[in-house]
């Protein structure tokens, strides 16, 4: 009997005490103890959610039970955890949090001692002995005498730790200059304190909204353009030069224009990526065979800045951990996810995302460029994207997908000039438009996303590719009535 996977793209996620209870993140956290042969310190976090406190607990306990020493960190974002967990030397590290989802969902993200989301068969040992000790099989780890029980401990201001090292990644004096105007969104959630504290230490006037640590957030936590329809209206009344709202767990920012407009994530991304070779090369630094990372799913823009430096572009799949771990394998220098996620490794080997740091690194652009974040997004190329979704059974997902490339090849006449098959099919065509095939993994779809030049170019791509799918799932399901 196969067992159902236990580790999701980031982490084990579900519904708070009902899907993610107690018993389950104590099992989790005693299992990954045994993956570390029973010995060592691990760091424990959460996020400000209703139940994160108490399966912190569960945490601390099952991996004190496997003989693990385990430390609290308590409510603080996650690239401040990570940047805790590695500096202090920890094992590894667990963090509590649901992330960008909805208020009652949780998560039990597990790291290695680099920060990164555990992943590939690291996560499958892990999975290998939760189930082990959950069926009570043969190769089920045996319980620890008393004598062999862990200790658990107090971090000592961890935050202290993540601060000092963020605000020597940027140039305080240049950003403190400028008397910028800033507006932050922290969701109720980990951010509260942490970032408006940062932002005033190097200078700025800040504005807050949502700002009170809360188990129920005052907004969507996921932040995308439709959910901060409130505060980019609050940045234009404000006049702040800058509007930045995070998830929960602050992994994520979005960035608001002087004007009031959300600017799109892939656009600064794009800005982040010139701005670092830009950087580079004014200081006599080789950026030619560099690597920069993004997932199959990002815009063609980082393309077009990279090549101005002869950086290449390696594609990935979607989600954290593929992301960290492609940083890792190229030796990347930046990687940037389209859900607002920000790598910053040109100086160390960061393996996390961090919307902290990419908020004084943007007023840091916007001080030594010394243009508005308007005008930073004028000077990329426009580029459109269309998406849509074709609902499939799930009983014939998997033939309709392995049909697609062969009716690709018959169906699709534009000249391709790559073709990338790491997490779906993404053709990049001749003319720097690209079509995007995936198959949803969790649910019975198909994903078509699309970019073109202009608006129309994308439209017609994106009709292509969903008229193509609805073709594949037609055919099969046209064989199975034979």
């Amino acid at each position: 009997m196969s067992r159902p996977k236990l580790f999701g793209t980031a982490g084990v996620r579900g519904i708070t005490n009902i899907e993610i209870s107690p018993e389950k993140t104590s099992r989790i956290a005693e299992a990954f103890g045994h993956y570390l042969k029973n010995s060592g310190r691990v760091v424990v976090g959460r996020d400000t959610r209703n139940g994160a406190e108490m399966l912190s607990y569960a945490a601390l306990s099952g991996l004190a039970a496997s003989g693990i020493d385990a430390e609290d960190c308590g409510v603080l974002p996650t690239p401040a955890f990570a940047t805790y967990l590695t500096r202090s030397n920890a094992s590894g590290g667990i963090m509590i949090t649901g992330s960008h989802t909805p208020h009652d969902r949780i998560g039990v993200i597990v790291m290695l001692n680099d920060g990164s989301y555990i992943y590939g068969e690291h996560s499958e040992e892990v999975e290998r002995i939760y189930y082990d000790t959950l069926e009570g099989t043969q190769n089920a780890p045996k319980r620890l005498t008393h004598d062999k029980i862990g200790k658990i401990s107090k971090a000592v201001n961890p935050l202290k730790t993540y601060k000092k090292e963020v605000i020597s990644l940027v140039d305080t004096k240049l950003i403190s200059s400028k008397n910028f105007r800033v507006l932050v969104d922290p969701c109720n959630g980990t951010a509260c304190g942490t970032l408006p504290n940062l932002l005033r230490e190097v200078g700025c006037d800040v504005f807050e909204m949502n700002a009170v640590p809360s188990g129920i957030p005052g907004r969507t936590p996921e932040p995308r353009a439709s959910t901060l329809t409130k505060t980019a209206e609050a940045c234009k009344k404000l006049e702040c030069d800058l509007g930045a709202a995070t998830d929960i767990d602050a992994d994520r920012v979005l960035f608001i224009t002087k004007e009031g407009k959300v600017v799109n994530e892939d656009v600064v991304g794009a800005i982040f990526a010139k701005e670092l070779l830009s950087r580079m090369k004014q200081n006599g630094k080789e950026t030619k065979g560099k690597y920069i990372v993004v997932p199959i799913n990002s815009s063609s823009l980082i393309e077009k800045v990279a090549y101005d430096y002869g950086v290449k572009v390696e594609y990935c799949r979607i989600g954290q951990p593929d992301t960290a771990r492609a940083l890792k394998e190229f030796s990347a220098i930046y990687a940037y996810e389209e859900s607002g996620k920000y790598y910053f490794a040109e100086h160390t080997p960061i393996r996390w995302c961090d919307g902290l740091l990419a908020t004084l690194k943007m007023l840091e652009i916007m001080a030594w460029q010394n243009k508005t974040l308007a005008q930073l997004v004028s000077e990329l190329p426009a580029v459109y994207q269309k998406k849509n979704k074709l609902e499939c059974p799930d009983a014939i997902k998997g033939k309709v997908w392995s049909s697609i490339p062969k009716l690709l090849n018959e169906l699709d006449k534009r000249e391709v000039k790559r073709e990338i098959s790491v997490d779906g099919i993404k053709r990049i065509y001749h003319d720097g438009s690209w079509m995007l095939l995936r198959v949803s993994g969790t649910e019975p779809l198909f994903r078509i996303m699309c970019e073109g030049s202009t608006e129309k170019k994308a439209e017609e791509l994106e009709k292509f590719g969903t008229a193509l799918v609805e073709e594949a799932i037609k055919r099969v399901l046209n064989n199975l009535t034979i």
